[in-house]
């Protein structure tokens, strides 16, 4: 009888078994909160209003809003102006965020120059007729 191919064998099963019980789910516990389910992007904290998402997609930002369960909600602001240094030129590049065809999140028309790689300072604005809005952040920017 060979032994290392038994040896081999045995290991070969052993590491089987365990994949196995990694494949197999842990039951949830009773009074133990589900994990939140991740937010895509430069996440920001706002505290009793939730979340917002910052990313670029397709050359333009993209801000979304979440609720305090991390769940998409509609924005709960007018607009957003986004600000930002760039290597190219002395002045910083601005954009206005509005919202989207179907209100699920602020967008922008202007097409960002790569490297997404900046501090971005965001202000958020009122709806038109709605008391002002005093939500002001500085996010260290990388898509």
């Amino acid at each position: 009888m060979n032994f290392p191919v038994v040896k081999q064998v045995l290991s070969w099963i052993a590491m089987g078994g365990l994949f196995a019980s990694l494949l197999v789910a842990a039951p949830v516990k009773p009074g133990v909160k589900a994990e939140a389910p991740p937010i895509p992007g430069t996440v920001v904290a706002r505290g009793d209003a939730g979340f917002l998402s910052l990313m670029i997609e397709g050359g333009n930002f993209v801000m979304r809003f979440y609720d305090a369960q991390r769940l998409p909600v509609a924005p709960d602001v007018g607009s957003a102006v986004l600000r930002w240094s760039v290597r190219y030129q002395p002045n910083d590049e601005r954009t206005l965020l509005t919202p989207n065809a179907d209100n699920t999140a602020l967008t922008s028309e202007k097409t960002i120059r790569p490297p997404h790689t900046f501090k971005l300072f965001v202000s958020l604005l009122a709806p038109e007729g709605a008391a002002p809005i005093d939500e002001h952040y500085v996010v260290d920017f990388r898509d």
